[in-house]
This record gives C-alpha cells, structure tokens and sequence, in this order.
C-alpha cells in the first residue's frame, strides 16, 4: 500500500494538467455566431431588390411599353389638379395661365443593374399670345422590376413661343438637311454625350414675320443631377428667300456633332455650319467646341 502512493500522486497531478488544459480553451461563443449569420442574412435580403452577381443583367422593356413608362413618368411629375401657374412672360410681364402637360418623348438604356430613362414632357398653354414663352421639362429615371425611381428633373426649359413646346427629336446621326431652312438643324434630341452620359440637345425654335430663330440648349445628367452644358444659336433666317429689290438678307443652319460618345467623361462638341449671306453661294464650315469639366462648352468666338 505504501509503494502505491507514489503512484497515486503522479495520477493526481496528471488528472489536475489535463482540467488546468481544458479552461485554457476558448469557448465557442453560440450568441455572437448566430448574430453574425443574422447579419449576414439581412445583408442578402437588402440586396434583392439590386443584380447580383450571377444573375442576370436586366433587359430593356419592349419597346411597345414606353409609351406607358413616359405616362407614370408623367404622372409622378406632375400633380392632375394643377392646371394654373404664374408665368413671366417674354416682356418681363406675369401673369396666371392655365397649362396642360403632355407626353413627348422618351429613351431607355439598359446599365449593369437597371435602366435609365431620358424623357421630355411638353408644357403645353393653349391660346396665348406670343410674349408667352413654350416650355418643357426634362426628367431622368431608372427603371428596376416595374419599378421607377425618379434620378432628377429640371422644368420649364425653353422650347418654343405662343406657349406653346417644341418635340424633342429622336437624335439621329447623319442625314441631309437643307442648307437654308434655320428650323431644319441636325442633330438635336435626345443624345449620348459620353460613355456613361445621356442628355438632351433641345431645339428652341421660333418664327417671327419672316425673321427665324434657333436656339440649341444642351443638357445632360452628370452623376444625379441635370445639368445645363451651354446654349448656341445654331439656325437663323431673315428671309425665306431673295426678294426682287435684292434686299440683303443672311440665312444659316448646321449640324450639331457629339465628337466621341465613348470618351469617358463628356465628349467635345463641333458644328458643321451651311450658311448663305446676303445671297452669296452656300458655303459650310466647322467650328470645334472643347468641354470645359464644371462650366459647360465653349461657344466663344461665335459672334452669333
């Protein structure tokens, strides 16, 4: 019994290192495990609504479609029961006129995770006299699942006179146009100023007893914001043609052309011109217009 004590106490210490051994372990700490999962779950579901990875991109909407996203567009924009604004007018007068909103044109890009909308809405005043300027408004949006997510909007950009708007145009690319018609400019609408920069080149025509006027006014959503890029008389007439008594009379057009609608911020800009003054032959030239970051292009030099 005595020559079994040794052995006992040498049991005893080898039992007390193993316990010592297992408090030194951490502890699996169950809470905070199934916290984190909870996160991790919330996270994913937030996520739902936005393509992830391994899904695929969202397709444009059928084209037959538009013409009803252009009408919620509308809607959202523009409240039924308000039909009255106070407007300047053209000779700094104000006054209360009555105004009907319409549908006029629309655009969708289809991005990485939805797609954007470019639209334009008429601001429409029936009957007014010339002092009454036209108008539109301009709205961009993004389109995910049937659902629209107004971006921003700018209103009452001039379009027009006898309140009434100028159509924005589809922007097209190359086409002929004729070199004494001030209304007939190329290259307005809706555009691609960029890789990833969409606007509008608004035509603000007018006519008055024979004297036309065109006006383009630029505008493009940078980031989330409509911004105005600058504004160009691009179209003039004094005369629709030569009179008998030779009376002078200058008539120009032109051709609006985004340079590079991939460059990777705003593309520069140059005019093609087609002008006949004082009855002399047609003759064209180019005008190059850089875009200057936070100011917009530059059309000085003109004199027009």
């Amino acid at each position: 019994m005595i020559a079994l004590a040794p052995l006992i106490a040498v049991v005893v210490i080898l039992m007390a290192a193993c316990d010592a051994n297992d408090r030194s372990k951490p502890v699996e700490n169950t809470a905070a495990t199934e916290s984190q999962t909870a996160t991790t779950d919330q996270d994913n579901e937030a996520g739902d609504d936005d393509v992830t990875a391994g899904q695929p991109a969202p397709q444009l909407p059928p084209y037959e479609e538009w013409e009803g996203i252009l009408k919620r567009l509308n809607s959202m924009l523009h409240p039924s029961n308000d039909n009255y604004e106070r407007l300047r007018t053209i000779d700094g007068q104000t006054k209360l006129v009555s105004l009907n909103w319409n549908e006029d044109n629309i655009h969708l890009v289809k991005r990485a995770t939805d797609t954007l909308i470019l639209a334009s809405l008429g601001r429409n005043y029936p009957h007014q006299d010339k002092s009454v300027c036209g108008y539109i408004d301009l709205v961009a949006a993004k389109y995910s699942r049937g659902k629209i997510v107004i971006i921003d909007s700018m209103t009452h950009v001039e379009s027009g006179e006898f309140g009434k708007y100028n159509h924005v145009e589809d922007y097209t690319f190359f086409r002929s146009i004729e070199p004494l018609n001030a209304y007939d400019v190329g290259g307005m609408g809706i555009t691609r100023f960029g890789k990833n920069t969409w606007g509008w080149i608004v035509g603000d025509y007018r006519n008055n007893d024979g004297h036309e006027l065109h006006t383009a006014r630029m505008y493009a959503l940078v980031g989330t914001k409509i911004q105005h890029l600058g504004s160009v008389k691009v179209g003039e007439s004094t005369a629709l043609k030569r009179t008998s008594d030779n009376t002078s009379f200058s008539a120009y057009n032109s051709s609006i052309v985004v340079m590079n609608d991939e460059h990777p911020s705003i593309s520069d800009l140059s005019i093609i011109w087609f002008e006949s003054p004082n009855g002399r032959d047609t003759y064209k030239r180019v005008t190059f217009h850089p875009y200057v970051s936070g100011k917009g292009y530059d059309f000085a030099g003109l004199g027009r």
